[in-house]
């Protein structure tokens, strides 16, 4: 199995500003403003929070309930109003999307989506980032690889086959992508490690943080990861991808700090070179799931 951490949401260049941790600790990735999808931010809906109000103060109203945008990966059932048969699912095209077919993405592997964030509060109505609170690269959501749509020429076809997908900005937005390489991976039924079904699902969103889903090390720039130790590339074990540098890794302990790349989108770890992953990510959901929720101060 392969893992691909990949990176998604509202950056320093597309939406500016950090998705928001709520104050009861959930996760709301905020998908990136994009003129030509079908979505507006007024149709995503979020339980009991006005999520275009909120937007709308985050970004001191640069962005509101009438901006287009990228729902991509598309995670939650409830989000939007939905076909039957809905499944989570991701697009991906151009470079991002030949560097996932060179390292072999397919069936089984699993992506792991991440982003930046920061917490939010609300003060006499309007949201807020909370005061000295840091900004962090933090996991958000996960899809496990069932089928891989090839889409550029056959969006019709996908369409008839798939009609949850039609919505998809990959389908209903595929003539605007120039490249031949247009992509849907589509999440199986249930998520399965170390070649056994767990009872989670196949893909989803991580509702609550907790500090498994941090990556950014304590202290340090968001792109500063604190890792497991594990992760460390030696004994010729092939490092995550755009991560070949030796002066990137620094040892600590039983951890690994890691410069990551300035660019890229999507870092792909061949967990047979790494066993431990296993444990990692069985921890990972079970920590998510099962733990309890805890929240950044």
């Amino acid at each position: 199995m392969r893992v691909i951490l990949s990176r998604k949401g509202f950056d320093s260049g597309y939406g500016g500003v950090p998705s928001p941790i709520l104050p009861d600790g959930r996760l709301v990735p905020l998908p990136i403003p994009s003129p030509r999808d079908p979505q507006r931010i007024g149709m995503l809906r979020v339980d009991g929070l006005d999520i275009s109000a909120m937007v709308s103060d985050l970004t001191r109203s640069s962005i509101d309930a009438e901006t287009a945008v990228h729902v991509d990966p598309d995670l939650q059932e409830h989000m939007l109003a939905r076909a039957p048969g809905w499944r989570p699912a991701f697009g991906q095209v151009a470079s991002a999307q030949t560097h996932l077919q060179n390292q072999g993405v397919g069936r089984g592997d699993l992506f792991l989506f991440f982003g930046w964030f920061r917490n939010v509060e609300q003060v006499n109505g309007v949201w807020r980032y909370t005061r000295a609170s840091p900004d962090i690269h933090a996991l958000f959501g996960w899809l496990q690889v069932g089928e891989v749509l090839a889409v550029t020429g056959r969006e019709r076809a996908i369409a008839n086959s798939y009609p949850w997908l039609r919505d998809h900005p990959h389908v209903a937005g595929a003539n605007r992508f120039s490249s031949r390489n247009n992509t849907i991976y589509v999440a199986g039924d249930t998520l399965c490690l170390a070649g056994k079904g767990t009872k989670y699902r196949g893909g989803g969103l991580f509702k609550r943080y907790v500090p498994s889903l941090q990556l950014t090390a304590d202290g340090h720039t968001r792109s500063r990861w604190k890792l497991p130790a594990w992760f460390m590339p030696v004994d010729g074990r092939s490092p995550l991808s755009y991560h070949r540098e030796k002066s990137r890794w620094t040892a600590d302990h039983v951890s690994v700090l890691l410069q990551t790349v300035g660019k890229g989108q999507e870092f792909v770890l061949d967990c047979a070179c790494y066993p431990e992953s296993a444990e990692w990510l069985a921890k990972l959901f079970r920590d998510v799931h099962e733990v309890g929720t805890s929240q950044r101060s």
